[in-house]
Formats: C-alpha cells, sequence, structure tokens
C-alpha cells in the first residue's frame, strides 16, 4: 500500500513539475500580449472560435471585427503629423467582456501596436447583410522604401495571406492603415502608393484609407494582424510576384551578353559614377546602364532586376532588387564602415545563391543637405555645429551625418571587384 501511494505521488510530483515548466515556458518565452490572450481563452467554449493564433508567425485573426466611433477623439502624433483618431475597433461576440486589449509587434513591423475593444455581444443583425470580408489592418514604416516595404512590409502582409489560405483572387480583401499618409512631395519614404503592383498581387482592394476614414459600422469577417518578417522564403515571394506579371525569370547568360547596372540614388551618391563606368568599360563589360530606379515604374524597376548579371551600388535600398537578379548574378556593394555600419546586404545576397563582393571606400564627403532633410527633417544646420559635429562625431544613428554622405571611388577600391564580377 506505501509502495503503490509513494508511486502515485511520484506520478503527481511529474505532472505538476512538467505543468510547471509549460507556464514557465509561456511566461519567458512569449509576448505579453499573447500570454494574457492565451490565458484568457483557456476557460471559455472551446467550440467558439474567437480568434487564432500560431505561434511561428505570431498571426492574429479576429472573427466579427466593426469600426465604430468613439465618444471623444483622441490626438495622436505618429510619423511626424499630428491628427485626430475618431473611431476604434471592436470584436464583437467576444469571451473577453468589455475588455480593451493591445497587440503589439516589433518595431519595423507592419503591425506595430493596435488597441482592440472586445464586447460579448452578438453581432447587430442589419451589420451582418454589409458585412466585408477579410482586412489586414497595418501600419508600415516607410513603405516607400523599396527594402523596407519589400522586407519589412510585403513579407509579413504575404506571410500572413499564405497562411490564412487568401492569396487567391476570389476572397474580398482590403489593406487598411492605422494613420493618414503624409504629404509625400518631400518625403518619398512615407509614400505608399510607389509599390502599389506589388500589393496587387495579393489581389487587394487598391483603397489606402487609414480605418477611421471608413464608414461608420463597417464590419469584417476576418481581421488580420501578423508580425513575422520572414516566415517564408525570397524565392517563394519572388515567383508569386512574376507569376501575377507573367514573367518567366530570366537565367544567368554569357560573358558576353552581361549586363552592369549601377544604382544612382539621390543620396549617398557616387560623384564620380562616370569614372566607375569606365572602369567597367576598360575590365570587359559592354552593356553599363546607370538606374535610379526611384524614377521608373514597379514594371520597369523589375525588368531592369531581372537583366541585370552584376548590381553595383552604395548600401541602400537599392540593392534590395537583388532578390530579383538572375541565378549566378552578382552584387557589388560600396560602403564606407569606417565612417558609418559596414555591409548591410551581404548575408540576403549568399542566402539567394548570388555572388556578392565588398567595396571599401575611403573618399567620404559630408552632403548636409540630404542629413538636414532626413536627420533633421529640414532644419538647417549652423556652421559652427557642423564644425562641431565634425569633431565630437555623431551622437546616435539617426544622427550619424556619415550615412547620408557621398563617395568619391577610387580605381583601386573598386577594380577587384569589377574583375571578379566579370569572371576574372
Amino acid at each position: 500500500m506505501v509502495t503503490g501511494a509513494r508511486g502515485k505521488l511520484v506520478k503527481v510530483s511529474l505532472f505538476l513539475a512538467v505543468l510547471l515548466y509549460i507556464v514557465l515556458f509561456a511566461i519567458f518565452r512569449l509576448p505579453t500580449n499573447k500570454i494574457l490572450l492565451w490565458l484568457s481563452t483557456q476557460s471559455n467554449d472551446k467550440n467558439f472560435p474567437e480568434f487564432i493564433i500560431n505561434n511561428t508567425l505570431e498571426m492574429y485573426n479576429f472573427s466579427n471585427v466593426c469600426i465604430e466611433s468613439l465618444n471623444s477623439p483622441i490626438l495622436l502624433k505618429k510619423h511626424g503629423i499630428s491628427y485626430n483618431q475618431t473611431k476604434r475597433l471592436v470584436v464583437y461576440e467576444s469571451t473577453y467582456d468589455q475588455r480593451l486589449r493591445t497587440l503589439k509587434f516589433p518595431l519595423r513591423s507592419p503591425w506595430v501596436k493596435w488597441n482592440l475593444s472586445f464586447v460579448s455581444r452578438k453581432l447587430p443583425e442589419n451589420r451582418k447583410r454589409h458585412l466585408r470580408d477579410t482586412a489586414f489592418f497595418v501600419d508600415p514604416f516607410c513603405p516607400g522604401n523599396f527594402y523596407h516595404f519589400f522586407v519589412d512590409f510585403f513579407i509579413p502582409l504575404y506571410s500572413a495571406a499564405a497562411y490564412s489560405n487568401m492569396l487567391h483572387p476570389g476572397i474580398d480583401k482590403q489593406i487598411i492603415y492605422q494613420s493618414p499618409e503624409i504629404d509625400t512631395d518631400g518625403d518619398r519614404c512615407e509614400s505608399r502608393k510607389r509599390f502599389e503592383d506589388v500589393l496587387r498581387t495579393l489581389h487587394v482592394d487598391g483603397s489606402q484609407e487609414p480605418f477611421y476614414n471608413l464608414p461608420e459600422n463597417t464590419c469584417f469577417q476576418h481581421a488580420v494582424f501578423a508580425s513575422e518578417r520572414l516566415a517564408v522564403g525570397y524565392p517563394e515571394i519572388v515567383n508569386h510576384i512574376l507569376r501575377y506579371y507573367k514573367i518567366r525569370p530570366r537565367s544567368y547568360r554569357n560573358a558576353g551578353e552581361v549586363f552592369l547596372t549601377i544604382t544612382k540614388r539621390k543620396r549617398r551618391r557616387i560623384l564620380n559614377v562616370d569614372d566607375v563606368v569606365l572602369e567597367a568599360k576598360k575590365v570587359g563589360f559592354k552593356n553599363v546602364r546607370v538606374v535610379d530606379f526611384s524614377e521608373l515604374t514597379f514594371i520597369e524597376q523589375l525588368q531592369i532586376a531581372l537583366t541585370t548579371n552584376v548590381l553595383l551600388g552604395i548600401q541602400g535600398a537599392g540593392l534590395q532588387w537583388a532578390v530579383f537578379l538572375p541565378n549566378g548574378s552578382t552584387v557589388i556593394e560600396i560602403a564606407w564602415p569606417q565612417k558609418h555600419n559596414g555591409f548591410f546586404f551581404k548575408e540576403m545576397v549568399l542566402s539567394l545563391g548570388l555572388k556578392w563582393q565588398g567595396a571599401v571606400v575611403h573618399d567620404i564627403r559630408v552632403n548636409w543637405t540630404s542629413y538636414e532633410i532626413v536627420a533633421r527633417n529640414g532644419v538647417p544646420v549652423s556652421d559652427s555645429e557642423k564644425a562641431e559635429l565634425l569633431k565630437l562625431g555623431p551622437r546616435y544613428d539617426r544622427d550619424n551625418f556619415w550615412k547620408w554622405a557621398d563617395a568619391y571611388v577610387q580605381k583601386h577600391e573598386i577594380l577587384k571587384s569589377l574583375q571578379n564580377a566579370f569572371g576574372f
């Protein structure tokens, strides 16, 4: 009898130990908001699919979500502008019973932070008649910059749509923003329309409205929030875009037809780009083009990337087009790690199965105009402050005036990379 009691005690102790381990693992490994949501659902009716949580994607899919007026508008400031948020998001048929919850995601995720009000009431019958299908609620960082658009915005959005089986055109989908679009005349970074042709591949509605501008009582069967940046690989997403536009990927061509594309930038410029072109032709490149991707349509940008065998440029968003280069291509990344961050695209380029060359340059020339526009929101820097900055150096990364400098590329700094890319 004693042995049997001890055996039961051991089993109970082991069960409690395992249970404690699971709880502690959840507390220390899962985001706080996810723990709260998980704990709140454990005592509820298991047959009610209030939302789906996928631990890999950190994806939330709420049902019966409506946009309703706030009693008092909330004054908010985001992306450098102030605006009144006049509406809220309400999740009906919820087991939370009149609670406000906040979903928080990593910085630069397209979702970042959203407040949702949960109510237990049934969705009113008059709203069911006008119930829309699916909405992806987003708040992207710098969507006019191709790197931030593709990595921080489009990949998570594609991942959420793919995991939810919402990629096909038969589902009514909208992208709804949290805040208004900034006047983009002087700031391409915040433009939400530059890459609409990429978003179109998800078969979404073309509207670009913040949620509080939608009609009162607009409701959705599904409201999706997610955050994982690389839930799927680059090849899958690239092939998805090419299939949509019925474009076949280009294979690497023979050396006689090699195309070298040099990215042209408005900031962080190659000051002597003509000299670089001349050296490339001396190496053997017959087809050299200098391209400002920001001046082209997406289809034009895509065609340039798909016919580029060597992509050369200063560290920046233009090198993100490497994801569309033909197999066997090379990326030559120019940087000045002695003044600014090191090479940024090496890991991505190599992961694509492409070749990478790094060229360190030393003749760096501060461009105070670019620095004032990007880092100081247009506020001029006095001569005395310029002297102080040059003497003491940048105070933090955003304030790094060397980041927005221009470069003069010497022959010996680029020649070896050009020769390696051409096949010497």
